[in-house]
């Protein structure tokens, strides 16, 4: 309340400079830019499945799943984050709930099971594994990751890192598996 007195307004007028230019930085290397629609540039062929890194769009998708009712607000949330185009927003609903669906996997989307997604352990190097979702269901710890590509060795060897690392920390009953969303394939590791 008040009026400034005027030897306080002369030292805020005369803190008040222009400069015609700024420097943010000395090294232009350093700015990086980064799209929101990054994953939707398409390759040469077109179509949804060839865009760049569908794998990784995908893993944020089943991210914000716990049952079927979690998938159109997580798709939902991409289109809001313009991750995906609202074109394509009901074909990948769809798909994802058919998937879900599917007598393989459908107990691991039930509202009668505790899981955990995307949660990281921890190890004493600092670093962190994420298995893509762990279950708990009837004394049962189940490891789930997603796979969105080819079949490949390597990915039994990461879940059963999975599995040791959960072992080590006293759970027991672990089973793991590794699912092949786009083929709908279930190993198990």
């Amino acid at each position: 309340m008040g009026e400034l007195t005027d030897t306080l307004r002369e030292k805020a007028e005369e803190k008040e400079k222009n400069y015609s230019v700024y420097h943010v930085s000395r090294e232009t290397d350093s700015l990086k830019l980064k799209l929101h629609g990054e994953y939707y540039f398409p390759l040469e062929e077109g179509g949804f499945k060839e865009k760049i890194n569908y794998g990784k769009l995908m893993h944020e998708v089943f991210e914000g799943i716990d049952t079927i009712a979690d998938v159109k607000p997580s798709v939902r949330k991409l289109v809001l984050d313009g991750k995906i185009p609202e074109a394509e927003a009901v074909k990948v609903e769809q798909r994802i709930q058919s998937l879900i669906e599917s007598p393989a996997v459908s107990g691991w989307f039930s509202s009668d099971c505790r899981s955990l997604r995307e949660a990281g352990i921890l190890l004493p190097s600092g670093a962190q594994r994420r298995p893509d979702r762990v279950i708990f269901r009837d004394g049962r710890t189940i490891i789930i990751d997603f796979k969105f590509g080819a079949e490949n060795p390597h990915y039994i060897k990461q879940i059963n890192q999975y599995r040791n690392l959960l072992s080590e920390m006293g759970f027991q009953n672990i089973e793991a598996f590794i699912w092949y969303v786009d083929n709908n394939l279930v190993v198990p590791a």
